[in-house]
């Protein structure tokens, strides 16, 4: 018997490869695991893995842009999954 198999890879490119790098790091093993991670491009089959990435990316570009301003960043998660960044100068 034939067997199929669809596999639907998404692909997301990032501006910055070191904000990229420490979203990256931010991830557990295991959806380290679902990604292809390379320089400014990450791939994954699992999109709630790629949508972690892009929240992780877009809190470190956050607080790296704050803290370049001069800006003391806090972070907090959220029980629902979001992140609440306080600036404070």
């Amino acid at each position: 018997m034939p067997c199929t198999y669809v596999s639907r890879v998404i692909r997301e490119r990032f501006d910055d490869a070191d904000i990229l790098a420490r979203a990256v790091e931010r991830l557990t093993d295991e959806q380290r695991d679902e990604i292809i991670y390379s320089g400014t491009t990450v791939r994954s089959t699992n999109p709630e893995t790629l949508n972690a990435v892009k929240q992780f990316y877009a809190t470190e570009k956050a607080k790296a842009q704050a803290k370049k301003k001069g800006f003391f960043v806090k972070e907090q998660k959220q029980p629902n999954g979001k992140i609440v960044l306080t600036v404070r100068r």
